[in-house]
């Protein structure tokens, strides 16, 4: 074994591949070559050139990745302000969330309390509706009891005429058979 460094050849890298594939201790390491390159000798370079340019070759210079590095923390501290403006848009979609449950509930609490109003009144407008119906039927009686006195007074003034009649025929038969009388009335006795 020298000490030179040996220069790759891929005949024999290939041929150390394809035997260490066969023995029996663990694989060895391969890397695919960049596009254009035959050797790791000419992937190392042209690494260094692509390092060495980056902007031609594609890759980020640092001005772009200071640029980024800018643009990702201001970022970040959007991300972080946006965080805590969700934390607190929670908190307050929570607390009305609560609030509108607590009003739920008072307007059912509320409801309740009507339908027991609605059927208190309900009951009520039924007394009143009896009790309607008894003033109409004490009316009625009213009206009937007024009817029967009406006809009462007026059977009472026809016996008056009745009576002034038959005392006028009684006077008119006293005065034809020339004797005297004297009328008492309920009135005077």
């Amino acid at each position: 074994m020298s000490s030179e460094p040996r220069e790759s050849n891929p005949d024999v890298e290939q041929d150390e591949h394809a035997e260490s594939e066969h023995s029996a201790g663990p694989p060895a390491l391969t890397l695919a070559l960049p596009d254009g390159c035959e050797s790791v000798s000419d992937a190392i370079v042209t690494n260094r050139e692509m390092l060495r340019e980056p902007q031609q070759h594609g890759l980020a210079t640092d001005e772009d990745i200071t640029h980024l590095s800018e643009a990702m923390e201001g970022l970040s501290t959007k991300v972080e302000k946006v965080g805590h403006k969700h934390e607190e848009s929670r908190s307050d979609v929570e607390e009305l969330q609560e609030t509108v449950e607590q009003q739920r509930q008072r307007i059912e609490e509320q409801q309740a309390q009507i339908e027991d109003q609605q059927a208190q009144i309900g009951e009520q407008g039924d007394q009143i509706t009896h009790l309607q119906q008894q003033l109409e039927d004490k009316q009625h009686q009213i009206d009937e009891q007024r009817q029967q006195i009406d006809d009462q007074l007026h059977q009472i003034d026809q016996q008056h005429q009745q009576i002034d009649e038959l005392q006028s025929m009684v006077t008119q038969l006293m005065d034809i058979l020339g004797t005297d009388a004297e009328w008492e009335t309920f009135d005077d006795a």
